[in-house]
């Protein structure tokens, strides 16, 4: 039985920073198409993070977010910042 094409990538394939420095956890997923989804989240207790994320060799400059806490797809402005707790999905259009 052949392998399913959509990959969970751990940390390859992109760097989420903040402050220009790594930022965990994050994990990259990889579709068949070969577009990427960057989940990353603030596990601190308090104070807000600013993220960034940068992808090697990416695909499509048409990148999306989106997160639990606003569902609604948007346009992604180059940072985000992430309140204590919350998550974010950055996705490869």
């Amino acid at each position: 039985m052949a392998a399913d094409p959509d990959q969970f990538r751990d940390t390859l394939g992109a760097k989420v920073l903040v402050d220009g420095k790594a930022h965990g956890p994050y994990s990259v997923f990889r579709r068949k198409d070969g577009l990427r989804a960057i989940a990353f989240a603030n596990m601190r207790d308090k104070n807000p993070i600013v993220c960034e994320v940068a992808l090697e060799n990416p695909r499509s400059k048409n990148l999306k977010w989106i997160s639990p806490e606003d569902p609604e797809t948007r346009t992604w402005p180059g940072k985000l910042e992430l309140a204590p707790g919350f998550a974010a999905v950055v996705l490869e259009n």
